[in-house]
């Protein structure tokens, strides 16, 4: 009974420190929305008809598809269904893979399947030196028309309490920027200095970077939800198992009690007798 006190309350710690650095990374995500608004109102001053970018439209249908999958504790349930969404994809039977985290990287490779890996990140400076290797993949890969397609395969916490599986497309950028005009939208006079196509490939390899570290923090919030709700089970677990060994402890010593005090009676009947 000691022993599961003492372990509750290093479940408690643990919990509430899970909690705490979800709230603060949760807190940080702001600043992407204001990045997106910031770059969309540039792509909204564009034509890009005259001027196509293969990051924009790309030049083969071919895909690959990168799953994000932790390395800590806790993980196997939403790692296993990273991978699920990834394989289950339409995209997926003609499709290369990249698995990011050695242990996703152990289960594909159970499974027989051919991928590229990338290491897991466990700090904000190593999500973004991850961040910067994918995005230079996935730049090499749509100028080498490898692929045109780049779908992103990651656990997102829709709720402290709910998480979700999201594949979401990254390239071609046009289902984020390229949206039709309003009618009653006055068009602008834009005074280009620079090559426009040079100002479009640079902003969009920004904008596939930020996506990423934004992908790559969600599933670290998912990844500190998904500890908390389990550390949170297991000290439930140990609540409900100090109350089953409180019962067997008070019936156990009550039991010893009526034994002694039987036997003391029995012993003092036989005394009188004698």
């Amino acid at each position: 009974m000691q022993f599961n006190s003492g372990l509750k309350d290093l479940l408690d710690v643990m919990k509430n420190i899970a909690v705490f650095q979800f709230r603060a990374l949760q807190r940080k995500k702001e600043r992407f929305d204001k990045f997106a608004q910031l770059l969309g109102g540039f792509f909204r001053l564009v034509d890009m008809s005259s001027l196509p970018h293969n990051l924009m439209s790309p030049r083969t249908e071919k895909s690959v598809i990168i799953m994000i999958t932790s390395n800590e504790g806790f993980m196997g349930a939403l790692n296993f269904q990273v991978i699920d969404s990834a394989i289950l994809s339409r995209y997926a039977k003609s499709a290369e893979f990249v698995m990011v985290g050695e242990v996703g990287a152990r289960y594909l490779k159970d499974m027989g399947k051919t991928f590229m890996a990338f290491k897991g990140a466990a700090d904000a400076a190593a999500r973004y030196a991850l961040a910067q290797e994918l995005k230079t993949f996935i730049i090499n890969g749509v100028a080498q028309e490898r692929f045109g397609r780049v779908l992103v395969s990651y656990p997102k916490p829709v709720a402290f309490m709910i998480q979700t599986i999201e594949v979401l497309e990254i390239v071609p950028l046009s289902a984020f920027f390229l949206k039709k005009r309003n009618n009653d939208e006055v068009p602008l006079s834009v005074i280009v200095e620079s090559p426009m196509e040079g100002i479009i490939g640079y902003l969009a390899e920004q904008f596939i970077l930020q996506k990423l570290m934004e992908i790559l923090e969600d599933s670290k919030l998912a990844e500190f939800a998904a500890r908390a709700i389990h550390l949170e089970k297991s000290g439930q677990e140990l609540t409900d198992k100090e109350k089953q060994l409180k019962g067997q402890y008070f019936r156990a010593y009550h039991e010893f009690v009526d034994k002694n005090t039987r036997e003391l009676f029995s012993t003092k009947i036989i005394m009188n007798k004698k």
